[in-house]
């Protein structure tokens, strides 16, 4: 099995990571107002949850193509 080219230079790793981190950040953001404007209790923290967990969901299935 060949390695993902991201995989073999640390800086592409590193800025990789940042944009999954900064993308969960955003996701979480938009689901915060979505679920403020519902009018959700704990609407801050259900969305930031909700938010995180599916941006890096769709980031691994995304990522795993590359190894099926």
């Amino acid at each position: 099995m060949d390695q993902n080219p991201i995989e073999k230079n640390p800086i592409t790793r590193i800025i990789l990571g940042l944009v999954v981190v900064i993308g969960m950040s955003i996701g979480a953001h938009i689901m915060i107002v979505f679920f403020s404007f519902l009018k959700f209790p704990y609407a801050p923290w259900i969305g930031a949850i909700v938010g995180s967990i599916t941006i890096f969901l769709l980031f691994s299935l995304l990522y795993r193509e590359y190894y099926v």
